[in-house]
């Protein structure tokens, strides 16, 4: 991450994931991928499920829990077009957005003390390992801070 500043640093966006489930994950990776189609640095705070599925590496498990506002109809068209390989896999598309530098991900240390996840794990999954009041304190000048 960068050094703290009192400078907007206007190409800068920072995304806070903690839920796992695929359509919010999906979000995540289409706003990571929009912005970084339009030159911006993304920055990727993992927290609770999203880096549970990320570490375990079951992101692309489609589930999703109906009282969400999910009825069954589509529910069962959600997974068919996942099944297909209609809906892309977000796995591979963070994966690919990490690899192209547009974007940077970290682990929120908290979540993998408290989830018990082993520290070797994380570090492979992520760019790094931090805590979120360093996260925020880092991207409090970003051009925008998202909670999803």
């Amino acid at each position: 991450m960068s050094q703290p500043s009192h400078q907007p640093r206007t190409n800068e966006i920072a995304l806070i994931a903690s839920r796992g489930d695929y359509p919010t994950f999906y979000e995540v990776t289409s706003l990571a991928t929009a912005y970084g189609a339009l030159g911006k640095e993304v920055h990727i705070l993992l927290a609770w499920g999203a880096l549970n599925r990320v570490v375990k590496g079951t992101l692309d498990d489609f589930e999703v829990d109906t009282t969400e506002g999910y009825d069954k109809e589509v529910l069962a068209e959600l997974n068919e077009q996942a099944e297909s390989g209609k809906l892309p896999g977000q796995a591979r598309l963070l994966k690919d957005l990490r690899e192209m530098g547009l974007v940077k991900v970290y682990a929120c240390s908290g979540s993998t003390a408290h989830l018990g996840l082993d520290r070797t794990k994380v570090q492979e999954a992520v760019d790094d390992i931090v805590g979120i009041t360093a996260f925020i304190s880092d991207m409090e000048q970003a051009e925008r801070l998202i909670f999803l």
